[in-house]
């Protein structure tokens, strides 16, 4: 049971540095971007995975012209 409870740690860490990074979005911000890649990079979600994420989430936000926290 030890190396799962290692696992959940693990993943709540990410989820709070995730949520930490969420919170501080503000619209088309490249710094939040570089962040977030990272962030995913960090939770095991691999390069490649992390940079079509980050870009889906860029072309939605241009898209819909989502500006705010809130959007």
């Amino acid at each position: 049971m030890a190396f799962f409870n290692k696992i959940k740690e693990g993943l709540e860490k990410t989820r709070r540095s995730m949520r930490s990074i969420l919170v501080e979005f503000t619209g088309e911000h490249e710094e939040f971007y570089e962040e977030l890649e990272e962030a995913l990079i960090m939770a095991d979600t691999g390069g490649e995975t992390s940079f079509k994420i980050v870009s889906r989430l860029r072309d939605r936000v241009r898209e819909e012209n989502l500006l705010g926290e809130e959007d």
